[in-house]
């Protein structure tokens, strides 16, 4: 294990002490050499603790087959055997030494692949902070925070085109079956598939001019902003962003160029589906927003009532998202131009989606809607292979 940065900065602090009354160097008289005394005897206090924790995480050792499948719900958000699908899935062939273990790229760590896959899974689903998963890893926090980053950037570069490019292929296959259980919750419309809006992931209060780019008057908070597109089984198909937390859900909308995206893809066998916003954004064919205005007929006030029944599905989205995967729900953490807080929101959304294709989600219990399995959500993935 490499060695404690922590202890020698400590161990170094205590010898300048040391020296310092040893050879008397205070003119300061008795007052000044009974704090240093005092300090002194603080150090080396905190130095034994030191040792006894690293201890401690030298005995420890980390066992997924030790674990239920409730103890790994509530740690990994995932079952046992699922934590291991995901990480047969992540491609690790070119960080794999002879023995099977993964290196990773800076230090040199060596982890095996099952056990990064449980502290990218640990680290997204707490705000614990390294020095709190030592022993339960039994590893030193440099090596997982340098494994987590790694294993975070495999599954990103595997992954991240689920969501970030447009899913041509499962509205095609699904968009009837998405209108159909939709209408019949109430929807006035026949052919909405889902649900557009944007959401604002709040952060660390930013230094400089990051203050003001980031600075919602809505939320009354320092953010970031993503748009998404949910639907009625609980999965968020597509996602853009960070931008900064000043945007409209319009400037988003542009940014993402989605609406082209929309004009191609949603007229499906002869049949114009569309997706449901709130009033922000522009009616277009593909589109569809709630009447705006202080007065509304009877007819439009049952329209927008029903239809913001069936919104609310995209909100829960979002929530779950967060209430799931905590660690991007803690601004302290989500620091702007030091911790990737969008690379960490856009792996909590897929993961999130992983966990709605193997054990559904409560928007698909009030939609009563089947999701589409793990295998056929992955297929959607460019030269995919399972």
């Amino acid at each position: 294990m490499q060695r404690d940065v922590q202890q020698g900065v400590l161990r170094k602090r205590l010898t300048v002490l040391q020296n310092f009354l040893i050879l008397g160097k205070s003119e300061k008289g008795l007052r000044v050499k009974l704090a240093v005394t005092a300090e002194i005897r603080r150090l080396q206090e905190q130095i034994e603790l030191e040792k006894m924790a690293r201890c401690r995480v030298l005995k420890s050792s980390f066992n997924i087959n030790s674990l239920s499948d409730e103890e790994c719900l509530i740690k990994f958000r995932f079952m046992r055997k699922d934590v291991g699908l995901i990480s047969e899935l992540i491609p690790w062939d070119k960080c794999l030494d002879e023995q099977g273990k993964m290196r990773t790229s800076r230090r040199r760590y060596r982890i095996d692949p099952m056990e990064a896959t449980a502290l990218l899974l640990r680290r997204l689903s707490t705000v614990s902070r390294w020095v709190d998963l030592q022993e339960e890893f039994g590893k030193h926090s440099a090596c997982l925070n340098e494994t987590f980053y790694h294993t975070l950037e495999l599954f990103h570069s595997k992954f991240s085109p689920l969501v970030t490019t447009w899913p041509h292929e499962i509205l095609k296959d699904r968009a009837e079956y998405y209108s159909k259980v939709i209408s019949e919750k109430g929807s006035p419309l026949d052919n909405v598939v889902g649900f557009i809006d944007g959401t604002a992931v709040e952060i660390a209060r930013p230094s400089g001019l990051g203050q003001r780019a980031t600075y919602s008057g809505h939320k009354r908070r320092n953010c970031v902003k993503f748009q998404a597109v949910s639907t009625p089984d609980g999965l968020i198909l597509h996602i853009f962003g960070p931008v900064e937390g000043r945007r409209h859900d319009m400037s988003l909308y542009r940014e993402s160029n989605i609406d082209s995206l929309l004009q191609d893809s949603m007229n499906i066998n002869g049949i114009q589906y569309c997706l449901y916003g709130d009033p922000a954004y522009f009616l277009r064919p593909y589109i569809q927003v709630g009447y705006q205005g202080s007065s509304f007929t009877a007819g439009q006030t049952v329209f927008n009532a029903s239809m913001s029944k069936v919104r609310i599905a995209v909100e829960w989205a979002f929530r779950d998202v967060k209430m799931y995967f905590t660690h991007v729900d803690f601004p302290r953490k989500l620091r702007m131009g030091i911790t990737p807080g969008g690379l960490w929101y856009i792996c909590s959304v897929i993961l999130w989606n992983f966990r709605v294709c193997l054990y559904g989600s409560q928007t698909a219990e009030y939609f009563d809607c089947d999701p589409m399995s793990i295998v056929e959500y992955l297929e959607n993935i460019p030269n995919y292979s399972m």
